[in-house]
């Protein structure tokens, strides 16, 4: 298994636990303000961070994906919204992960065409 792929689906499974900490926060929200007609909002955003989560497990099934950027980001936004600075960080954690293994993906190609 190269470096890349290992690192692509340690950050995907950060991730899941993120996905899960948001999902477990937007219902909290949801339920607290459904009687105010604003908590339907925060049943978008439950939406997103599913979206979020099938896309961390299609990473890490596959493994290395250079659309696996997609899932923080969109992680960021539903932390953010959801006012989760704990699942925020770990978002902010699973980009930079990310981020490092399209790097070394890219050494590694570059070191296999050498």
């Amino acid at each position: 298994m190269r470096n890349s792929d290992l690192t692509m689906r340690i950050a995907a499974g950060i991730e899941l636990l993120s996905v899960l900490f948001n999902l477990l926060v937007a219902f909290m929200w949801f339920i607290t303000l459904v009687w105010f007609l604003v908590g339907l909002f925060w049943g978008l955003i439950a939406v997103a961070a599913l979206v979020e989560g099938a896309l961390c497990i299609f990473l890490l099934v596959k493994g290395y994906s250079p659309f696996g950027i997609i899932a923080p980001v969109i992680g960021l936004g539903v932390s953010l919204f959801n006012m989760n600075f704990m699942g925020g960080g770990l978002e902010f954690l699973c980009l930079i992960l990310m981020i490092v293994g399209i790097v070394l993906r890219s050494q590694e190609d570059q070191a296999a065409a050498a």
